[in-house]
């Protein structure tokens, strides 16, 4: 519901996004949502004999912190108190890596508690993130569990439903989950690599439809073909133009032609994108075809 200050114009509504920082009032909703899904779950005292308190603190002092675990303060609520006045909204950059962490322990593969109860608090986190993110208009969502400059929201939707195939397909999702990973580096981002994971998940697809690996897409694509899989002939040379742009020695591909400048932000996103989204479509395609043609 808009407040009554915006519906009456007496102050405007956020339009542009923030990108290059947050304001007060972004940081202390987020900071707010990692409360709710970790800090207000912890335990008065470190080392009071629940894991789960102790785990995830060990886990910032150790691995995101980079301080001996050793000088953690016996009191959480001080602990939380230096952890808050050190990722303030000036620092908005580091305050992401913090809640980047923090959704990456959705990713433990460990076993048993208190595991399964950590991962679980970090995917709460992700939700109650991207909805603060979203209402007050951040750059940033977490896709994937990777947090990256946001795209719309039909976009988001394709990458999602990417990630989210059956296992059968878990090369061609693996290497969507890398793309993300690369173009979403803040400190770092790596576009060129971006595209190329991107691409390699059309492959993948393609190999898994076809049950064995080809030496170019284009033979994957014929391949398919021959064995009763369908592509209308405008989308099969489009996906060949498309790869032909990312392997030719224009392209982001070849080994000598390494210039930067020519592969940006705008490139690897539409990449990252259009690849999801020709991903989700052969999968697609491929199950609901007859299960006697292959």
């Amino acid at each position: 519901m808009r407040r009554f200050s915006v519906r009456q114009g007496i102050i405007e509504p956020r339009i542009v996004l923030q990108r290059e920082g947050m304001d007060q009032r972004l940081w202390s909703r987020l900071w707010s949502a990692m409360g709710r899904c970790f800090w207000n779950h912890f335990n008065q005292f470190v080392d009071s004999h629940d894991d789960f308190t102790n785990f995830v603190l060990y886990k910032i002092q150790d691995e995101f912190l980079g301080k001996p675990t050793d000088e953690i303060d016996d009191s959480v609520r001080r602990f939380i108190k230096q952890l808050k006045d050190q990722f303030t909204p000036r620092n908005w950059n580091e305050f992401y890596d913090l809640a980047q962490f923090l959704a990456d322990l959705s990713k433990l593969s460990d076993a048993g508690q208190p595991f399964s109860r950590v991962r679980q608090h970090a995917e709460y986190f992700i939700t109650e993130a991207n909805e603060v993110l979203e209402a007050e208009k951040s750059a940033y969502r977490f896709v994937g569990g990777e947090l990256v400059e946001i795209i719309e929201d039909v976009e988001i939707e394709e990458i999602e439903d990417a990630l989210s195939q059956k296992d059968r397909y878990s090369g061609a999702k693996q290497h969507i989950r890398t793309a993300l990973s690369l173009f979403g580096n803040r400190e770092n981002p790596d576009y060129r690599n971006a595209i190329k994971e991107a691409v390699s998940a059309v492959e993948s697809a393609f190999n898994t439809i076809n049950g064995e690996k080809s030496n170019s897409l284009a033979n994957a694509i014929t391949k398919s073909e021959g064995r009763g899989f369908d592509i209308p002939p405008a989308l099969k040379e489009g996906i060949k133009k498309i790869y032909g742009w990312t392997s030719d020695e224009d392209g982001v591909r070849h080994a000598l032609f390494e210039d930067k400048s020519r592969v940006g932000d705008a490139e690897a996103r539409l990449m990252i994108v259009i690849c999801s989204s020709l991903v989700n479509f052969l999968i697609i395609r491929n199950e609901n075809l007859p299960k006697d043609v292959f």
